[in-house]
């Protein structure tokens, strides 16, 4: 069983690896950073005012790792779906370095990040291959769960 869930860590992986291969790029070989947010951005336009205006924002980044959609996983999923999480926490983490940011909190079960970024590090998350979403933490909120929609499944 632990070569089963090695084997399944070991694809997820290679598959965040490969995750935002082709996308656009400028001359210097970045891609850039937009003034709005556009359907295609993972900066979520309230991020894009905050460091404008204040130089730094504020933001939970949302990560590349698909979490079991199973309401009772077993303890094999639950630490599987751990691990790739804290891999992909990583590898935000090394990207980011010699970039303005302070990490506020790693999330263990949520594939998120809570940080503080300036522009260079929002670059950066922007053209990730780990990132899928970076939006701004409102003062109400300490939690990823708690501003991240879901859907009513009931209906």
């Amino acid at each position: 069983m632990k070569a089963m869930s090695l084997l399944f860590l070991c694809s997820w992986i290679a598959i965040l690896g490969t995750v935002g291969a082709g996308t656009d790029v400028n001359k210097s070989g970045q891609r850039p950073l937009e003034s709005k947010s556009t359907p295609s951005s993972k900066i979520d336009t309230k991020v894009l005012e905050a460091i404008q205006a204040k130089g730094v924002a504020t933001v939970f980044v949302r990560l590349n790792v698909i979490t079991t959609t199973n309401k009772t996983p077993k303890p094999e999923e639950k630490q599987t779906q751990a691990s790739a999480i804290a891999i992909a926490q990583e590898r935000v983490l090394q990207e980011l370095a010699g970039t303005q940011y302070k990490l506020r909190r790693k999330f263990e079960t949520v594939p998120t990040l809570s940080m503080e970024v300036g522009a260079d590090a929002l670059t950066v998350l922007e053209r990730s291959s780990y990132v899928t979403r970076v939006y701004e933490v409102s003062k109400s909120f300490s939690s990823p769960a708690e501003v991240i929609p879901h859907t009513d499944k009931r209906k």
